[in-house]
């Protein structure tokens, strides 16, 4: 019995229709608020401003976060519980419109057995590793050096057109559901993050 390969073929037409996003932040240089990030989304062809195209599907390919070479302890932050945290994941979410997602968090003795719920909105986790990136100083010792690096877990997720408005990014600790962010250890007074994501935007035609 032989096998045969198969390769999946998309139309130019459907290529058309995917849009890749970079969104790059420098917390300490603008107006946020700690965790969150808002840009306005900008259509980059008549598909992504079209009425025949009011639903799409968002993916996040890839999340970076470090600091600047002149933070030399840099943590995570959780900003609900106002206090520094071991964060091995984080959820990245979007205000856009979607009713595929449901978030559960059971972090309080109330919530036990049933879970506190965040319904609605895209929502992806980040598994986070720490690699090893330098700093503008050339060196690769030392906490300053550090990138917290990670890629969205499953598939896409049907939201409403995303084009056209302004979005919000957060950061969510991906145990409390809080914002959260980079900042210095011995001073944690502000967002320091340097942060940057990819997505991929998928148009869905109306019918």
């Amino acid at each position: 019995m032989t096998s045969v390969n198969s390769v999946k073929v998309l139309s130019i037409d459907e290529e058309r229709l995917k849009f890749r996003v970079i969104a790059a932040f420098n917390a300490n240089n603008i107006s946020s608020d700690e965790g969150s990030y808002t840009i306005l989304l900008e259509p980059p062809t008549s598909f992504a401003n079209s009425d025949h195209y009011q639903s799409c599907e968002i993916t996040l390919d890839a999340f970076t976060a470090t600091t600047s070479s002149a933070t030399g302890d840099p943590t995570w932050r959780d900003r609900g519980l106002a206090a520094n945290i071991k964060c091995p994941a984080c959820v990245v979410r979007l205000d856009v419109p979607s009713s595929q997602t449901n978030t559960k968090t059971c972090f309080t003795a109330a919530s036990t057995n049933v879970g506190d719920s965040r319904i609605g909105g895209f929502a992806s986790l980040v598994s986070l590793v720490a690699q090893e990136v330098g700093d503008s100083n050339g060196a690769f010792a030392g906490a300053r050096t550090k990138a917290w690096q990670g890629a969205g877990v499953g598939e896409g997720v049907k939201c409403g057109n995303p084009f056209g408005r302004q979005v919000t990014i957060q950061n969510l600790d991906g145990a409390t559901m809080n914002r959260c962010f980079l900042t210095s250890a011995g001073a944690p007074v502000q967002d320091l993050g340097l942060y940057t994501y990819q997505f991929t935007i998928t148009m869905i035609p109306n019918n």
